[in-house]
């Protein structure tokens, strides 16, 4: 409450003139005289304004947009008119026409005027996923030999290992053909022996 003393409500024809000629710049005055009117007012005097209540919110709403160093002032002018049922259902009725300018105000100011629902709607909706196909998994030859159990190198293997293995020796060691020959015969037949099951006791 005002506490018995009037009220010193700002200029409205001067409001009414900046909403009109967009002048928001240079309204700093107009604001001040009208933030404290509100601050000061009751419901009761708060209600006895309603009529100017439209061109109020455009006020403000033109003023936040121009002036965003005063958006902590502005919420709080903003939160106290919409405690009283009449300047809170003008708002809304402002709301195809001041609905865009809202969305795009800070955050602050645009809780405080009711905006943002639509935008935090959108932002639930989940996206489509991606479908993700799963490459098939190639084994080695290791891994399918070592997969069956049976980890024992095969013969040809063992032949070209040994072939590697003697020219590599023929090279230090200066070997003829004929002891490279004997030499791989004889490792030929151990590794078949070596292949060969033995016979159960």
């Amino acid at each position: 409450l005002s506490g018995g003393k009037p009220v010193d409500w700002p200029d409205w024809d001067a409001i009414e003139a900046v909403v009109r000629l967009e002048k928001y710049m240079g309204a700093n005055d107009e604001f001040v005289a009208l933030r404290s009117a509100v601050l000061a007012a009751g419901e009761l005097e708060l209600s006895s304004q309603t009529s100017r209540a439209d061109i109020v919110w455009r006020f403000l709403v033109g003023f936040a947009e121009r002036k965003p160093l005063y958006r902590s002032q502005l919420a709080q002018v903003i939160n106290c008119l919409r405690k009283e049922k009449g300047w809170s259902a003008s708002l809304e009725g402002l709301a195809p026409d001041l609905g865009a300018r809202i969305e795009v105000l800070p955050d602050m100011l645009r809780d405080a005027l009711g905006g943002g629902t639509a935008t935090s709607s959108e932002a639930t909706v989940p996206l489509p996923e991606a479908d993700i196909v799963e490459e098939p998994h190639l084994e080695t030859p290791a891994a399918e030999l070592e997969r069956a159990g049976d980890s024992s190198p095969s013969f040809r293997s063992l032949e070209d290992r040994l072939n590697s293995m003697l020219g590599c020796v023929s090279d230090l060691a200066g070997q003829d053909k004929s002891q490279e020959e004997e030499l791989l015969n004889r490792r030929l037949e151990e590794a078949q022996r070596e292949e060969e099951p033995t016979e159960a006791v």
